[in-house]
């Protein structure tokens, strides 16, 4: 899809999503138990805005002074106490239910959340696959200094499960 030069990110994120999420669907096979389905995190940097869209329990942070701060909450059952301010953001991390998605591509209901963050010279944006999940948010920060690579970086997450990592900075 090519990128328009002025646009509404978030309706060209979103209509994206829903491509990649009809293409998964059409991959069912009629009478399979689990459809197939996975998580998307999807950003756009322009000047100083990211547009970011999020789908299921991969997320988004954004390093900024050496302070780390979440981006998105998990779309799962842990993730709505979250939301809701019931429990604090690493709950998902350690609740039974963190890993029981309620939505993602290829699958019903598909919730879809877009927005916009204001990025400055400097700040990194970090997107991770849910097998990051378990790194505190303190060690983002330390992790993206310390590390030469992002190789480095997932050596030392000690991750569990299959792992993506993404590190944007703004020059």
């Amino acid at each position: 899809m090519p990128l328009p030069a002025d646009a509404d990110w978030s309706a060209w994120l979103e209509s994206g999503v829903m491509s990649a999420h009809r293409a998964v669907e059409s991959l069912a096979i009629p009478g399979e138990a689990t459809p197939p389905g996975t998580t998307l995190l999807w950003a756009v940097a322009r000047g100083d805005t990211c547009w970011i869209a999020h789908i299921g329990d991969s997320r988004a942070y954004l390093v900024r002074a050496g302070r780390v701060g979440p981006l998105t909450v998990d779309m799962t059952p842990a993730g709505e106490r979250v939301r809701n301010g019931r429990e604090p953001w690493e709950h998902q991390n350690t609740a039974p239910d963190g890993h029981l998605l309620q939505s993602c591509i290829g699958q019903a209901p598909l919730m879809v959340e877009t927005f916009a963050v204001e990025w400055q010279t400097g700040d990194v944006l970090v997107l991770t696959s849910d097998g990051l999940n378990d790194v505190r948010l303190a060690w983002w920060p330390h992790l993206i200094r310390e590390a030469r690579d992002v190789h480095q970086i997932l050596h030392a997450a000690r991750w569990r499960d299959n792992a993506t990592l993404v590190l944007v900075r703004h020059a």
